[in-house]
């Protein structure tokens, strides 16, 4: 199955661009990060469903809760946002600690951010 993708142009966005792709029925949006308050980042993603349609929350954040694991086990650190809508909603960081564990997904440890 191909994935279909796109670039798109948006003042909306940092850089005046932004990247979708579409997969399991979800929409993906990555764009360059321009959060004042998140300047430690350099990109945002966005999953929601492609369709209109209920997908359990719950599926949503374990999905998130993947890809941000799948990220620091290739070097990146990850705030996962509990609430993107509302400020002060905090959200989970998630980075690597080689001391944690002898396995890749056991190096990884979670924290409460606000």
């Amino acid at each position: 199955m191909a994935v279909r993708r796109e670039e798109r142009e948006s003042s909306n966005f940092a850089e005046g661009r932004y990247f979708r792709c579409f997969s399991v029925g979800l929409e993906v949006t990555v764009s360059v990060s321009d959060f004042s308050e998140l300047r430690n980042w350099d990109f945002w993603l966005y999953f929601e469903p492609e369709v209109d349609c209920r997908i359990d929350p719950q599926f949503l954040a374990g999905v998130s809760d993947c890809v941000a694991r799948t990220l620091v086990t290739n070097g990146y650190e990850v705030l996962r946002s509990l609430n993107l809508g509302r400020r002060g909603t905090g959200g989970i960081l998630y980075r690597r600690d080689a001391g944690a564990g002898a396995m890749p997904w056991e190096q990884i440890v979670t924290e409460e951010w606000t």
